[in-house]
């Protein structure tokens, strides 16, 4: 899981977490992360982003997180795979 980040928006949001091939290293760093954003006025998007390899299961317990922490917005960001 790669580090959260802030993304420069308007409406303002935040890239949570990104599942790189299926792997989810930390749900408790990310949930004391997600109770930490859910409190910002005004409250963020949160975007999960992930690769092709990503489980079904930890896409699952991100938005899971998400719930649990109240977050009002959840976005998906997909990107296709590399051409060729």
């Amino acid at each position: 899981m790669r580090a959260f980040r802030r993304a420069i928006t308007d409406p303002p949001s935040w890239s949570v977490v990104c599942l790189d091939r299926g792997s989810l290293a930390d749900i408790e760093a990310l949930q004391k992360k997600l109770y930490e954003v859910a409190v910002m006025v005004p409250q963020p998007e949160v975007h999960i982003r992930g690769d092709q390899e990503s489980r079904y299961e930890n896409v699952n317990k991100v938005v899971e997180a998400c719930q649990r922490a109240s977050i009002v917005k959840v976005g998906f960001i997909l990107e296709p795979p590399p051409k060729g």
